[in-house]
């Protein structure tokens, strides 16, 4: 393992709105088998006989929406779209009152909404519910297919901004610039309330790592920002979630000499962060703040980081 602070090797259904129809997607393919349990989903015990945990950054290891009106304002800045609209539409989404739910995927090439609650699509609808006709249906989900799935805050700020015609480097820019804000004010647009308690217990597992689709460019200072370098043994950034979690899972139970299943990883983004790891038979507690928890798979669902911490705390060690 590397030392602290360096980059390691390459080692639902939403509340229905009475004020807007929600997505309405016709089951036109059988619904891919559910991933079957690799080990026990009882929350006492998921942490237990762990030897490496693996934390994402953004929205995981802080909380809170308090970025999300700087990130429009900056994407207004840069592309020019209503942000009063899209703030609308992205808090509409956010309490479950949208036509789009969380946990569906989107096509920003078609304005598509694509549904697939076990990763293979059984249908397709458009911004405002309504089912259409997609030849992908009955296809499974790759990870390479250019969606976004709308899992967590940042990934939804892009879906709205795609909608409403944002270019896409646009949208890139003001990415980079809300990172930078964050780097300088995280106290002002992050909730870590919770961080310390968590960190806490990290020390009850032999190999602690960090991973972030964040370039390390933007990413480095926040996390020297939060004081995380000392608590890992190490951090990838630019991870390229999910296809390199899952590449990074095989890597390490070679390396570490560890068992799938010894190896635990907590985030909050289920595409990103949870099903990689239950592909390839790892634990996975999955941060859902949102209570979408659509998913009947091996992994542990919570509200929040602190509840994150007591799972760690029963584990024991």
């Amino acid at each position: 393992m590397r030392t602290s602070g360096q980059t390691v090797p390459s080692l639902g259904a939403c509340p229905r709105s009475p004020r807007r129809r929600r997505l309405r997607c016709l089951p036109s393919a059988p619904a891919a088998a559910p991933l079957e349990p690799a080990l026990s989903t009882d929350q006492s015990t998921i942490a237990a006989g762990v030897r490496v945990v693996i934390f994402d950054l953004d929205g995981t290891l802080y909380q809170g929406e308090a970025f999300v009106p700087r990130y429009l304002e900056l994407i207004g800045q840069h592309t020019g779209i209503d942000v009063e609209v899209a703030r609308v539409e992205l808090d509409a989404i956010l309490a479950g009152e949208h036509p789009v739910p969380l946990g569906v995927f989107y096509d920003p090439d078609v304005d598509r909404v694509l549904h697939a609650p076990a990763w293979r699509i059984v249908g397709a609808a458009d911004w405002h519910g309504e089912p259409v006709d997609d030849p992908r249906i009955g296809r499974n989900v790759g990870y390479r297919d250019g969606l976004i799935y709308l899992g967590d805050a940042w990934q939804v700020v892009r879906v709205v901004a795609a909608h409403l015609g944002a270019p896409a480097d646009g949208v890139k820019a003001a990415f980079h610039a809300v990172r930078e804000a964050i780097n300088t004010a995280s106290d002002q647009l992050l909730d870590t309330s919770a961080l310390a308690s968590v960190l806490a217990e990290l020390h009850r597992f032999e190999h602690r790592l960090l991973m972030t689709n964040t370039p390390e460019a933007l990413g480095r200072a926040l996390v020297d920002a939060l004081g995380l370098a000392e608590h890992f043994d190490g951090v990838r950034f630019g991870a390229r979630k999910p296809a390199g979690l899952e590449q990074w899972l095989d890597e390490l139970t070679a390396e570490l000499a560890v068992d799938a299943d010894q190896i635990l990883c907590v985030g909050d983004n289920y595409f990103n962060d949870v099903l990689p790891a239950v592909r390839s038979g790892c634990r996975a507690i999955w941060l859902d703040p949102y209570g979408q928890a659509p998913h009947e798979g091996p992994e542990v669902a919570v509200r929040g980081l602190a509840d994150v911490a007591a799972l760690l705390r029963a584990a024991g060690g």
